[in-house]
């Protein structure tokens, strides 16, 4: 996931802090990224040849409904985050 890892794998990967400064790197680049853009590069072909968890990537409402929803708030998330010059906690559950 890209930040500092803080503690042991405890089976999906360990757990990582991005810092306020890295939080402000991500909040810009998914600032920058447009719905269009995003459905532009959303392949469930590969998606499903990867292996990414959930398999749901074949459903026709899946990029509407989850993936551009789910977006959306995480950008969000990022933005906040980063006006408010917090560190985020990640961990794989």
């Amino acid at each position: 996931m890209g930040g500092e890892t803080i503690c042991v794998d405890m089976g999906s990967g360990a757990a990582e802090l991005h810092m306020p400064t890295t939080v402000k790197t991500i909040s810009e680049a998914l600032s920058s990224l447009t719905h269009a853009e995003l459905k532009k590069a959303f392949d469930p072909e590969d998606m499903k040849k990867q292996q990414v968890y959930p398999s749901i990537w074949n459903l026709e409402e899946i990029l509407e409904t989850f993936l551009l929803r789910n977006f959306d708030e995480l950008q969000e998330f990022y933005v906040k985050s980063a006006k408010n010059n917090e560190a985020i906690f990640l961990f794989m559950v």
